[in-house]
């Protein structure tokens, strides 16, 4: 299912999750936390694929402290970004290689937390 480009949480709480969004994804578009933010690694491949009109765009992003005096430590997250160009038009993917994946009792606490009266 193509989501429209608005990124959520939910695109790095679960590992292996995949998220397909209309459009081209920013690192700064993808939600983080209050001490850091989404990094490229090094590298970057850009693969053509003449025969089919089409190009993809594959990078890895992971967590980077906003302050090196941060105490709070930093997740252990890894999420890859591939742009599929195709006509003219971009989709991009969101894969979560390692995400944060909370426990049904982490997921109801935090819920008491958000939605309680």
């Amino acid at each position: 299912t193509l989501h429209p480009l608005k990124v959520e949480d939910d695109c790095w709480m679960n590992t292996n999750s995949v998220n397909i969004y209309t459009g081209k994804i920013k690192l700064a578009n993808i939600p983080s936390g209050n001490n850091w933010k989404w990094v490229q690694a090094r590298g970057r491949k850009k693969v053509p694929m003449w025969n089919e009109n089409m190009m993809i765009d594959i990078f890895k992003a992971s967590p980077r402290l906003l302050s090196r005096d941060s105490l709070i430590p930093l997740p252990f997250l890894k999420i890859w970004i591939i742009h599929v160009q195709f006509d003219g038009k971009c989709n991009s993917i969101v894969w979560c290689e390692k995400g944060l994946d909370p426990t049904a009792n982490e997921l109801e606490f935090i819920d008491s937390l958000l939605f309680s009266q």
